[in-house]
């Protein structure tokens, strides 16, 4: 296991530390399919660190969902990791792999500030 620092310095860009929750939809059902409320713990433009309820595989694919210009959207991301944070809670990272639409105009930027913001 690696230690703190050794992790951050793996990162390609630093992630900004907010605290509030998120819907989450696994691209894959496990249980029941549906949003989830999750812990949004971290964020940047290319990644996000959520606390689940449930574990998801490394390489699996989820929506979030939030609101960019005003606009309810789903973002793609796919599991990096996936480590027991508590008993009965996972830390998950992953990595923004795009937009579930056909067209969305809004960059790295507005995606970041959508994650931080919540509405």
């Amino acid at each position: 296991m690696t230690d703190k620092k050794n992790h951050q310095e793996q990162r390609s860009e630093p992630r900004i530390a907010v605290q509030r929750t998120i819907n989450v939809l696994p691209c894959r059902a496990a249980k029941q399919w549906g949003f989830a409320q999750c812990e949004l713990v971290d964020c940047s433009a290319q990644g996000v660190g959520l606390i689940l309820k449930d574990p998801l595989e490394r390489e699996q694919q989820f929506l979030l969902k939030v609101k960019i210009a005003g606009k309810v959207q789903l973002l793609l991301y796919t599991v990096h990791n996936c480590v027991e944070w508590q008993r009965g809670k996972w830390r998950v990272g992953a990595r923004f792999s795009g937009f579930a639409a056909q067209q969305v105009e809004a960059d790295a930027n507005a995606v970041l500030e959508a994650l931080m913001k919540g509405d």
